[in-house]
């Protein structure tokens, strides 16, 4: 097993090979001295199973989704209350083609192809990818949002009420590290929503004002 860790701006990613896999950890998690959730994705070529290992997985908890490439769920797991784990999916009554394995977490994606021929699995990791999701923090009233690696277009920003009305509307240009604060004085308490619309994604989260 080799370990290489490389630094892009202010998102950091540890990535462990085996076969390979690859996921991000936000400045803010290692500022907190939170460790970084580590993955490896592995075959084994006698039994027709992929084999799946984690460990430092967040109190947030993970998702395990099992997808063809056009993305159709042929299994989902919720990982929680645990800090590492080890899964062996059996593939044998899947028909043969290319899957990816989806690791979904609070702070990013790791998407793992790989093939079966009916008899055994083979990981592609020179075909992994992995996607950031944007970082939304309150702070009294002020709501920042945080995105690296964001591609083109760039992003769109709106932000909701809670009979969804649209209050706030932008589009920001392309940037590698995309940061914005928003000044949130003039609404009054309730409960809202934020659309992050990235990366060919749409990310939403609500959140609340108190006081």
């Amino acid at each position: 097993m080799n370990a290489y860790t490389a630094t892009i701006s202010q998102s950091i990613f540890i990535v462990l090979l085996t076969i390979g896999s690859l996921f991000p950890l936000s400045a803010q998690a290692l500022a907190e001295q939170a460790p970084a959730l580590e993955v490896i994705v592995d075959a084994d070529r006698q039994a027709a199973a992929l084999l799946v290992f984690m460990r430092n997985i967040p109190t947030s908890g993970v998702q395990i989704y099992l997808e063809d490439l056009r993305g159709i769920q042929l299994l989902k797991e919720d990982i929680t209350d645990q800090s590492s784990v080890a899964k062996r999916y059996q593939l044998h009554r899947l028909p043969p083609g290319a899957y990816r394995l989806r690791v979904e977490g609070e702070r990013g994606e790791l998407f793992q192809p790989f093939k079966f021929n009916g008899r055994s699995v083979t990981v592609l990791d020179h075909q992994r990818t992995s996607r950031t999701k944007p970082l939304v923090e309150l702070h009294q009233r002020h709501l920042r949002v945080q995105l690296a690696e964001l591609s083109r277009p760039g992003v769109n920003i709106s932000i909701l009420d809670q009979e969804e009305n649209v209050l706030y509307q932008e589009k920001y240009k392309a940037q590698l590290d995309f940061q914005k604060t928003f000044d949130l004085d003039q609404f009054q308490r309730g409960t809202y929503s934020i659309k992050v619309k990235a990366n060919g994604k749409v990310y939403s989260k609500h959140f609340t004002i108190k006081s």
